[in-house]
């Protein structure tokens, strides 16, 4: 659903909010203008995942989409296992959209609502599809990835281009729907370990 925006470029910015988030999402929002760049939000998609965000979404001009968490991982089936997968889980959610919206040729960009932009063109850090398949911010979690590879990919600041385009993000999701957990970051990091890729 949406009003009068679209979403018409390869690069896809998604949002995913809750009730109690909405808020937050609002001041995610003013910082971005604030600090980056306005251009952003024309590659906006808010996902509200609750009836209480999905309401109050709907009287603002931005381009949304509203999900029934359990009935939306019901009818996606066994995308690694997503039958047995938390059914509230926005972790499990969330790593099917990417899985979507790439393989319908977007790029994408997603912050979490808690990484907030607070210097000047900072998801230029990020969009830099000419030199890599995926930028992301680096964390510790899993630890047995991280005492292998002396980092993990943090799913709260990343940037994948789309599997369509790149041979190698399609792999990496081919490699994600085997691992069943819930757990976003625990699936991308445990793939790329698989599949035996290292830092630079």
């Amino acid at each position: 659903y949406s009003k009068s925006a679209t979403i018409k470029s390869g690069l896809i910015m998604p949002v995913f909010i809750t009730e109690g988030y909405v808020i937050v999402f609002f001041n995610w929002i003013s910082n971005v203008l604030l600090h980056d760049s306005p251009h952003l939000l024309r590659y906006l998609l808010v996902i509200p995942m609750d009836n209480g965000s999905c309401e109050i979404i709907q009287h603002f001009d931005i381009v949304y989409v509203c999900i029934g968490v359990p009935e939306f991982l019901n009818y996606l089936g066994n995308f690694g296992g997503a039958r047995q997968l938390q059914r509230n889980s926005i972790f499990s959610t969330r790593i099917v959209v990417f899985w979507l919206l790439s393989s319908w040729g977007y790029d994408i960009l997603h912050f979490d609502m808690d990484a907030v932009p607070v210097r000047p063109k900072f998801s230029d850090l990020f969009l830099r599809g000419d030199e890599a398949d995926v930028v992301a911010g680096t964390g510790h979690f899993p630890s047995s990835v991280d005492r292998t590879l002396g980092g993990t990919i943090c799913m709260g600041t990343i940037y994948i281009k789309s599997l369509l385009t790149s041979k190698g993000v399609r792999k990496l999701f081919t490699e994600m729907g085997k691992i069943s957990t819930f757990d976003d970051q625990l699936k991308i990091n445990e793939a790329i370990l698989y599949m035996g890729l290292y830092w630079e």
